[in-house]
């Protein structure tokens, strides 16, 4: 049976692991970016109860998230 070159054998070799390679870090970041959505919704859900909270609190509000500073819709929209 006749074999590959020395050199084309480590060639395909190292060809093949970088493909492996990339392939690992793809998968990687799929995980990362399943995990990073998984925490994004959370988050959104912890967000739309806070504001469900806030709204039988203080009624239909819109509010100012650097100061903290809001009015009553039903107030402005009278104006």
């Amino acid at each position: 049976m006749e074999k590959l070159t020395e050199q084309e054998l480590n060639s395909v070799r190292e060809l093949n692991k970088s493909i492996v390679d990339l392939k690992n870090l793809i998968a990687d970041y799929e995980i990362k970016k399943y995990y990073a959505t998984n925490q994004i919704m959370q988050q959104a859900s912890a967000l739309s109860a806070l504001h469900e909270e806030m709204r039988k609190k203080y009624g239909e509000i819109e509010f100012n998230v650097e100061t903290g500073e809001y009015v009553n819709k039903e107030d402005s929209s009278r104006e």
